[in-house]
């Protein structure tokens, strides 16, 4: 499948789809889509009109002599806390098609929908993405136009870095391995390696938070595809996040630097209204 979508796909996706017949009109989406995306991947939260605080951590004393399934345990699921907020990032883009800074706003409801509000310079909002449980709209507002289709579907055929549907746990790093993998451990003087059998899969943990702070894709000829980093680690709300999160994929020259700016739960009444003008050309992708 010759597409943008997959020239682009991500590694936690599996089967991807590329209607040839909207194909052109994808790529028109690229430019001004494409930090909309990245965000799409990005940032719940907890309620903090109150200021993040630092963390205070220590290494264990049994470092390093846990088992691969004591790590895994260790590793924080998603709260209740997070089951609606609402976000404000900073994004900066650095890519062969798109360079800039840009913020975004988002609200997010869990089992229900997810909206992203894209600003670029000057206070000017050109993009909206809404996803629900099994659908996803991505609104250009500067073009007037609307791609919609399956949620998986219209993930996988967005520009950018998209890191698939589990935006929450991926972006506020409730990040969990899949223990089904006999993953190979080893350590340094601070962290945990967990390392696929196939070695296209690093995750590195910091056993004094507990918490991912590095992942690696590579190649199985051992190019590395994508190498994603959590930094910045502050207490919010109890819980302990990542403010700031850098991505890069050398092959594509492509690096995103998103910072979490605000979050608040219990944010009052949420709105996931797209705007839609009755004239916005609307671009069907069918599975």
């Amino acid at each position: 499948m010759n597409c943008w979508a997959r020239r682009n796909r991500k590694l936690y996706f599996g089967n991807h789809f590329c209607n040839n017949r909207n194909t052109r009109r994808m790529r028109s989406f690229k430019t001004s889509i494409t930090v909309l995306v990245v965000v799409v991947i990005q940032f719940s939260a907890c309620r903090s009109t109150s200021p993040f605080t630092s963390v205070e951590s220590d290494i264990p004393d049994d470092f390093p002599h846990h088992s691969v399934s004591e790590i895994l345990s260790r590793l924080p699921i998603t709260p209740e806390v997070f089951n609606e907020f609402y976000a404000e990032t900073a994004v900066a883009l650095s890519s062969p098609d798109e360079n800039g800074r840009f913020s975004t706003r988002i609200t997010f409801r869990r089992h229900d929908s997810l909206l992203i509000r894209v600003r670029f310079p000057l206070g000017i909002e050109g993009a909206r993405v809404l996803i629900t449980q099994d659908s996803g709209w991505v609104y250009n507002r500067i073009r007037e136009e609307v791609v919609v289709g399956r949620r998986d579907a219209i993930t996988n055929a967005l520009p950018g870095a998209v890191f698939g549907t589990n935006f929450i746990g991926d972006v506020l790093n409730f990040i969990t391995p899949d223990p089904s993998i006999p993953w190979q451990l080893s350590s340094d003087t601070l962290r945990y390696h967990l390392i696929s059998p196939d070695s296209t899969v690093r995750i590195d943990v910091d056993p004094a938070l507990w918490r991912v702070v590095r992942i690696e894709h590579r190649s199985l000829a051992g190019m590395v595809l994508e190498q994603r980093s959590y930094t910045d680690f502050r207490t919010i709300n109890q819980q302990v996040l990542p403010l700031r999160l850098i991505v890069s994929r050398p092959a594509e020259d492509t690096r995103l630097s998103m910072v979490l700016r605000k979050l608040e739960t219990m944010p009052g009444r949420l709105s996931f209204d797209l705007g839609l003008k009755s004239d916005t050309r609307r671009i069907l992708i069918r599975e």
